[in-house]
């Protein structure tokens, strides 16, 4: 295939916002924009190291989704994923229980 040149100033996606406090609107991010801004988030705010395990529980068509690839594959997190047919507390609270060596597996590094 041929990659397509753009410059970090070109648009890469549009989002809406929630329209929690007003009419939803339209927000244009850069190709440059989105993906430092979810880098910078994962390392700086949620502090996320090779030695992590992601586990966003947001639904993959919301936005929040896009932040679980972003933020944690660029700084070398583990990107846990658990489909559900839908949102279900009591099941994803009781994942670290009843399946604790998904959780734990990446921490101890490859096995023989």
């Amino acid at each position: 295939h041929n990659c397509m040149r753009t410059k970090s100033r070109d648009p890469l996606a549009i989002y809406f916002t929630s329209g929690t406090t007003g009419a939803p609107k339209m927000v244009e991010h850069s190709q440059s924009s989105y993906g430092l801004g979810f880098v910078a988030s994962g390392r700086r705010w949620v502090a996320l190291t090779e030695s992590d395990i992601f586990w966003n529980t947001t639904d993959t068509g919301w936005v929040k989704a896009a932040w679980t690839l972003f933020s944690a594959w660029p700084n070398g997190s583990c990107i846990f994923v658990h489909e559900l047919p839908r949102v279900d507390a009591k099941v994803i609270l009781n994942v670290p229980v009843s399946e604790p060596e998904a959780l734990s597996d990446r921490r101890r590094g490859p096995q023989p």
